[in-house]
């Protein structure tokens, strides 16, 4: 019986450990994100961001020299940080963008489209600012204002 007791204490110790170990890994259950739009241009920005994944668009007004942060919280899955990364990058980032500059031109991007530069993580500057915060950067500048001025609408007041 002593034998038995021996050998239930060594296997539930062992067990203990072996537990801990895999519930200690690199597992996060949240993400804090924050998209940052700074406007570099002359002009004023309206930006409104879309996507299946928010609750409700984002509407922004980014003043000439101002930026204007949008946050999000994800919990998280996933077995490594390179896992869960991929999916808060395709959660945060907006499938559709439209960008309204002066109130005088008007353009849209969207994903899967061919202007997709604010709907494609390759637009923005992203960094992890801690374990559980990250940071995606977008700056407008006085090219984006010419590329809408050459592509996008011209709003008629």
């Amino acid at each position: 019986m002593k034998t038995v007791y021996k050998i239930s204490v060594i296997l539930t110790t062992l067990f203990v450990f072996c537990g801990c170990g895999k519930f200690l890994t690199d597992q996060i259950d949240s993400v804090n994100y924050q998209l940052l739009y700074v406007n570099n241009s002359n002009h004023t920005l309206d930006v409104v961001c879309d996507s299946k994944y928010y609750q409700y668009p984002q509407e922004l007004e980014i003043p000439q020299g101002q930026s204007c942060p949008v946050f999000f919280l994800y919990s998280m899955q996933g077995d490594t940080y390179e896992e869960r990364e991929a999916v808060a990058q395709k959660l945060i980032i907006p499938e559709k963008v439209t960008v309204v500059y002066d109130n005088e031109y008007s353009i849209t991007f969207s994903r899967d489209s061919e202007m997709d530069n604010l709907c494609n993580m390759s637009g923005y500057v992203c960094e992890r600012l801690s374990e559980q915060h990250r940071g995606c950067r977008y700056t407008f500048t006085e090219a984006d204002y010419e590329y809408a001025k050459t592509y996008g609408e011209k709003i008629e007041n």
